[in-house]
This record gives C-alpha cells, sequence and structure tokens, in this order.
C-alpha cells in the first residue's frame, strides 16, 4: 500500500483527530487507530494513504492515558501527567508500592482474606503475607471472633493468602502460641487456605511471625 509516513500531533480523541506536523489544520478525515487509547496531545506516526489514514505508533511506546492520581486492585504502575511510568503508590492491597520491590520480586504486606468467625487477634499485629524472592513470609497474630481456640480442636480454611502467596504443596508448619510450653501446627495448601490442625490447650491467639516457605 502506497502512501507517505510522517509524525502528527492528536487534536481530538473521539472522533480522533490528528495534525500532520507542518500543517495549520488537523485532517478532517476518518483516521484508523492501531495503538489503543490515545490522548490530545499524544505524538504518534502516522501512515497517510489513498484510501484514509493510518496511526501506527505513539511517540514513546506508552498508550496515553488520563493523568493518574491513584492506584487500584492489581496496579503494577501508573502513568503521570507527563506521560511517564511510576511505580503504583501503594493505595490498594494488591498494589507493589516500589519499583525496587517490582525488582527485587517482592509483593509487599498483603492482606488475607479470613473466613467468617476468624479475624485479626489485634489491630497492630494485623495478619498478612509476602513473597520476596520466592519465599512467604507470614506475620500477625489471629483469632476466632467467639473464644478461645479450644484444645485438641482442628480450625479448617480460617483464612486465605494472597493468590501471590499459595505454595504449589501443602505446607506443615509451626505456630506460636500464647504460652512457651504449647506449640501448634498448621496447615498452608495449595489454594492458600491455612488451617489449625493440632495444639494441646485452648489459647486466644495463633501466632503466625516466623513462619516462612517456599513458593515451589
Amino acid at each position: 500500500m502506497a502512501g507517505t509516513w510522517t509524525w502528527a500531533t492528536v487534536t481530538q480523541a473521539s472522533p480522533l483527530r490528528i495534525k500532520v506536523d507542518g500543517d495549520t489544520t488537523p485532517l478532517d478525515a476518518t483516521t484508523d487507530n492501531l495503538v489503543g487509547s490515545l490522548a490530545v496531545d499524544d505524538r504518534v506516526r502516522v501512515h497517510l494513504h489513498a484510501d484514509g489514514i493510518i496511526v501506527t505508533g505513539l511517540q514513546g511506546g506508552v498508550v496515553g492515558t488520563t493523568e493518574a492520581t491513584s492506584a487500584t486492585a492489581n496496579t503494577l504502575a501508573l502513568r503521570d501527567g507527563d506521560g511517564q511510568l511510576k511505580a503504583a503508590d501503594g493505595v490498594a492491597a494488591d498494589d507493589v508500592a516500589t519499583v525496587g520491590q517490582m525488582s527485587a520480586g517482592d509483593t509487599g504486606w498483603l492482606d488475607v482474606t479470613f473466613a467468617s468467625g476468624y479475624s485479626t487477634a489485634y489491630a497492630s499485629f494485623p495478619v498478612k503475607s509476602r513473597k520476596k524472592n520466592g519465599v512467604v513470609y507470614l506475620r500477625g497474630l489471629a483469632s476466632r471472633d467467639a473464644g478461645d481456640f479450644a484444645a485438641d480442636t482442628e480450625y479448617s480454611n480460617m483464612f486465605t493468602l494472597h493468590t501471590s502467596c499459595r505454595p504449589a504443596f501443602t505446607q506443615f508448619l509451626a505456630a506460636g502460641t500464647t504460652t512457651s510450653t504449647t506449640g501448634a501446627l498448621i496447615t498452608v495448601d495449595n489454594t492458600g487456605d491455612v488451617s489449625l490442625r493440632n495444639h494441646t490447650t485452648a489459647i486466644p491467639w495463633l501466632g503466625l511471625y516466623g513462619i516462612s516457605f517456599l513458593e515451589d
């Protein structure tokens, strides 16, 4: 397909209109867009041919969006008003807060999802998980909403770890309790469900500090 390749500036997003470099007015013609969402003032590479106009590229390689001011779930990076990518600011629980964390394979501390009847024992010790360089870490104090964990009683699926912090195989792990002589066994299965399997005396909360495991 013969034609001319040139640069242009977006003058209108919908319907899409562009002004070719050197022209004084935008082209009043249907413009096909192969790039994606574009914003006014975006610099684009275009192909002008007998059948119309095709936008084939965006200067800088970043599709234009409106200015990003906050993050949403699963956001890793945002585009600022100057068109530059920046790390998400950690507003949502799934966000990676810094470029350093992105580079290091670090999720940061992520909230767990409690089943009905369970919660964090104290607000200052929230239950969270974190994966860093292939190792998952747990922290916090978990409790029942009504009463202690009864002795010699199993409590299945108390809470679920974030999807990025789940092991490939079921893990059997020692957890802390309120006494120095009473231990507890927990399991973490490959769906992220955490269960209390064994303890010999009643305990008001379950300690998760110091627990870690490989993701695979």
